[in-house]
């Protein structure tokens, strides 16, 4: 093992062989103590990271009742993992509608 995969493993970026979305949810409740879902990539940059306690304590308090009028839309991963899309109904409907069309044509 190299000094940098020795040094990253670690750091606990990701473990070894672990799936990135796994890894992602992880490292959230480890650094926040919020457990999440991975449920998808919207747009990937690098920048110095400024951890923000009000966001944290401020995501802590909200509960699931704060969240209704939003919906799940099935999905899965790049590496073909079930995952889940959460957005508001409308959009929800679109998404499935986009999604019947795209399985009826195979």
């Amino acid at each position: 093992m190299t000094l940098v995969a020795k040094m990253r493993l670690e750091a606990r970026l990701q473990i070894w062989g672990e799936d990135i979305c796994d890894g992602v949810a992880r490292e959230v409740e480890e650094e926040t103590g919020i457990v999440a879902d991975f449920v998808e990539l919207l747009s990937f940059s690098s920048y110095e990271i400024v951890e923000q306690k009000s966001e944290i304590l401020e995501a802590k308090k909200n509960c699931e009742e704060d969240y209704l009028g939003f919906s799940t839309v099935e999905t899965t991963t790049g590496t073909g993992k079930k995952s889940f899309v959460y957005c508001n109904a409308d959009h929800a409907m679109s998404l499935n509608a986009a999604r019947d069309q795209a399985s009826s044509s195979h």
